[in-house]
């Protein structure tokens, strides 16, 4: 352009020296060039940084779910063997409301298998089947109770799937182990500053006496695979989840806190 401008005497040349290059559109022509080409570049990278988040973020679900999956094989043995022994004990009253509150639980997980994040009503039923489950495999070891704060609008607020289960499990499996007297869990769900605070509180013998419980050599996993799993929710959805949990003496227990930021 700059060529043809400067053979038809449009545009002067910017040295007398050059008769038809480099003239002043040539020179613009060029620095459009450039500027074009520099956005060009900038669009390629920033639709490969894209791409890259993307795949990211779908390996990051993958390995969430393959984490939430990881957390309850041993849930499910348990259960299938509570529903043998029923069976063996011929109490089929007993075997039948389990085998109820099984199929229920199961069903809300595979509804919600794909899910990642929940209501806060759907993850509440999912606790009250997996604690009814748990309190009749235990011949009543233990009792809880579900403290509902009126203000919270349990189906509209948004939690991640699944998230309290792992943590009643603990209390479950460890708090309660040993303890000489009947167990307790309290879920308590409040609004709290720009989102939403769950505690579970239990009376059992807390983490440090319970760490001194396991067998030699045992390593357990479940606390890395919560953190894991949270880590990658905030990761994936920048949804800043925060989880403090505290040893309580005289009377001992554990209470965990569960902030939950709304989600954006």
């Amino acid at each position: 352009f700059g060529f043809i401008t400067g053979t038809l005497g449009i545009s002067k040349t910017t040295s007398s020296i050059l008769m038809y290059y480099p003239n002043y559109v040539f020179n613009i022509s060029v620095l459009a060039e450039v500027i074009l080409y520099s956005i060009a570049i900038l669009q390629q990278f920033f639709q490969t940084k894209t791409e890259q988040i993307r795949l990211q973020q779908q390996y990051a679900l993958s390995e969430l779910s393959l984490l939430r999956s990881q957390i309850n094989p041993h849930f499910l043995f348990n259960t299938l063997n509570s529903i043998k022994n029923f069976i063996v004990k011929k109490d089929t009253q007993q075997a039948s409301e389990y085998l109820t509150e099984f199929s229920d639980l199961i069903r809300s997980v595979l509804e919600k298998s794909r899910d990642h994040i929940i209501s806060l009503k759907e993850e509440l039923s999912f606790c009250e089947h997996y604690l009814k489950l748990e309190q009749k495999r235990s011949d009543g070891k233990f009792d809880y109770f579900i403290d509902r704060d009126l203000n919270v609008d349990m189906a509209s607020v948004q939690v991640p799937a699944f998230i309290l289960q792992p943590f009643l499990e603990n209390a479950i499996k460890h708090g309660f182990n040993n303890l000489n007297k009947t167990g307790f869990i309290r879920i308590s769900i409040s609004k709290s500053s720009g989102g939403l605070l769950i505690i579970i509180e239990d009376n059992g013998i807390g983490r440090e006496e319970a760490v001194k419980n396991r067998p030699a050599g045992h390593k357990s996993m479940g606390e890395q695979l919560i953190t894991n799993r949270i880590d990658l929710i905030s990761e994936i959805y920048n949804w800043p989840l925060k989880v403090e949990i505290e040893d309580l003496k005289n009377p001992t227990g554990t209470k965990v806190k569960i902030h939950i930021p709304d989600i954006r």
